[in-house]
């Protein structure tokens, strides 16, 4: 979290914290808008995630930025 203190305020941003999100999570695809053809297509297999606990430290570091 990076902090700007200036005579006009405070300014806070997370910028580096999103940059280290994407870069640990792997497929990440920019868009033009929240909802593309793929947006309800799921994986009918049902296979486990391979990773859970990269998932889960993904989930919560997404939840801190909240």
């Amino acid at each position: 979290m990076n902090l700007n203190l200036s005579d006009s305020g405070v300014e806070v941003d997370m910028i580096n914290y999103i940059q280290e999100i994407l870069k640990e999570f792997e497929g990440v695809h920019e868009y033009t808008h929240p909802a593309d053809e793929k947006l309800f297509i799921y994986n009918a297999d049902g296979l486990p995630c391979s990773n859970p606990k990269k998932f889960h430290r993904i989930v919560a570091k997404l939840l801190f930025l909240c």
